[in-house]
């Protein structure tokens, strides 16, 4: 049940990536251990392969407030330009989570900004993103941010 294939991979990360909820219960009813994934945490991997059914079985307060290599699950989200589970993270409780700050100090409406989602950029602030500064360490706003990214057109959405 832990044993992993040619990439490295247990079932449970083969449920995930197949989006297989159904698995996911049996696998752990028969000791998976999703703490054995050595690459990004389970819920990380459903937000990656956008793994609906996945991410709302794994999905609770403490695997919502994972953090990713210092992202949030939203920074995560974003970063992988996975807009639709952007939302199913927002909808399982991850509003608490748009104030949080990455590494470099910015959060998930800075981190849009920079990489120019302008669909994330619109979830954020329909959900409550605030666009009044401070939104990073160093007290940029995602205008700031949108810029130093080269995407200052995403702004006017």
């Amino acid at each position: 049940i832990h044993a992993r294939n040619h990439q490295g991979e247990t079932p449970f990360h083969r449920a995930i990536k197949a989006d297989q909820d159904s698995s996911l219960q049996k696998l752990l009813a028969l000791g998976a251990s999703p703490s054995n994934l050595k690459q990004l945490p389970p819920i990380a991997l459903a937000v990656a392969y956008e793994a609906k059914k996945s991410f709302s079985f794994l999905a609770n307060t403490d695997n919502i407030q994972t953090r990713i290599q210092g992202k949030t699950l939203l920074h995560f989200a974003i970063k992988t330009r996975s807009t639709g589970m952007l939302k199913s993270v927002l909808e399982q409780g991850g509003s608490c989570l748009m104030e949080e700050k990455d590494r470099k100090g910015r959060t998930p409406l800075a981190l849009a900004a920079y990489v120019g989602d302008a669909e994330a950029l619109r979830i954020l602030v329909q959900q409550g993103a605030r666009l009044a500064p401070p939104l990073s360490s160093d007290l940029n706003t995602p205008f700031h941010w949108a810029v130093r990214g080269n995407y200052s057109h995403t702004l006017a959405t």
